[in-house]
């Protein structure tokens, strides 16, 4: 689904006045009170792991967008939350594991659509080390997760185009 809006303010956040302005720079401001606020990215974390055999560990979505289709585990980072303690929330939360190491691998700017919105991110890849995957379980917004050879990665099973990217780079799929 393409978006619809350039910005998500009906209303100017100060004062209540309709249709605040939107500015090339990614502002809105309000004629009204002379509010301004800046639109920034959202920052997200994506985890790579693999088993012992190499295999990547994907999850199936529970929700939109990309409801039913592939990812890696992770999500937006959350207020006063480094995007090490990020990565190894989402993969509590989304996997119940714990990460035992991790490595920053880089990062890759994209955009996230929800309900028609579409929001700038900016993904940080770790590269995740899981020693014990016995208490795996799908949880959270993931449906069912699953380990896949990377050799046959499938891009078209992946549901967002900014996972899509990464795996591109960091595993060069077909």
């Amino acid at each position: 689904m393409e978006p619809t809006n350039n910005h998500p303010f009906q209303f100017c956040p100060d004062c209540g006045q309709k249709n605040p302005d939107f500015h090339a720079d990614r502002s809105i401001s309000c004629k009204t009170c002379g509010f301004r606020y800046f639109l920034n990215t959202a920052a997200t974390v994506a985890a790579l792991i693999e088993d012992k055999n190499g295999a990547l560990l994907l999850c199936s979505r529970a929700e939109e967008p990309g409801k039913g289709l592939l990812d890696l585990p992770g999500g937006f980072i959350e207020f006063n939350e480094t995007a090490e303690e990020a990565v190894r929330r989402e993969v509590k939360e989304e996997l119940n594991l714990d990460i035992e190491d991790l490595v920053y691998m880089g990062s890759m700017p994209g955009n996230y659509v929800y309900n028609g919105w579409r929001y700038e991110i900016l993904n940080m890849i770790f590269h995740c080390r899981v020693n014990n995957f016995r208490r795996i379980k799908a949880n959270s917004d993931v449906a069912d997760y699953r380990f896949v050879d990377k050799g046959k990665l499938d891009l078209s099973e992946i549901g967002l185009e900014s996972i899509r990217s990464i795996l591109k780079k960091y595993y060069k799929p077909s």
